[in-house]
């Protein structure tokens, strides 16, 4: 058997350690990798959630809003005025606005059982995308697509008597400024894609 010399132990044993310490590094970076991609996976997960969740927050909120006025006995007594008797419907946006004025919506319209605006007159780019919508269910909430993001939209039939006066829209929209203030909130950067 060959004696090895002090230098060739040392330099064999440094190599031994050498490669011991760059396993233990490699393994380390390794495992440290796996945990912090899994803890940015379910970062990622609870921010999606958050976000979604605060858009059913908002679409829950705005169907509420529409039961509120929908339910309210003074605007349906208008209304019947308006859509059933044929009064100007001036008396019944002022009304809407001196008692619902400050819901936090963005846009509003009243529709008869005929589908035509009775206030609102303003916001008829609103009132032909969600028409569709409104002559298969005036009840619900969906989403519109706009130019420049997208737009909630919440709506309910409003009945007196027994009688089918129209349907209430408001919406709110998810556009840019939505975004930012979004992110103000939360410190969450959110956009929205076109497969939902």
């Amino acid at each position: 058997m060959v004696a090895l010399s002090y230098r060739t132990r040392l330099l064999i044993y440094s190599l031994g350690l050498m490669l011991f310490l760059a396993g233990t590094l490699l393994y380390s970076y390794r495992h440290i990798q796996g945990l912090l991609y899994n803890e940015a996976e379910e970062h990622i997960s609870r921010i999606a959630q958050l976000s979604h969740m605060r858009m059913e927050d908002t679409r829950h909120s705005l169907q509420r809003y529409t039961e509120i006025v929908r339910d309210d006995l003074r605007l349906q007594e208008y209304l019947f005025v308006v859509a059933k008797i044929g009064s100007d419907s001036k008396p019944l946006d002022e009304m809407y606005r001196r008692h619902f004025g400050w819901l936090p919506i963005d846009r509003y319209l009243i529709l008869d059982s005929n589908y035509k605006i009775v206030i609102g007159q303003k916001y008829q780019e609103l009132y032909r995308k969600v028409l569709p919508q409104v002559k298969a269910n005036p009840f619900g909430t969906h989403y519109v697509k706009r130019e420049d993001g997208l737009e909630v939209v919440a709506m309910s039939p409003i009945t007196y008597r027994g009688s089918t006066l129209g349907t209430f829209v408001v919406s709110r929209d998810l556009t840019q400024s939505w975004l930012d203030q979004h992110h103000k909130n939360t410190g969450i950067i959110a956009f929205f894609e076109q497969g939902g």
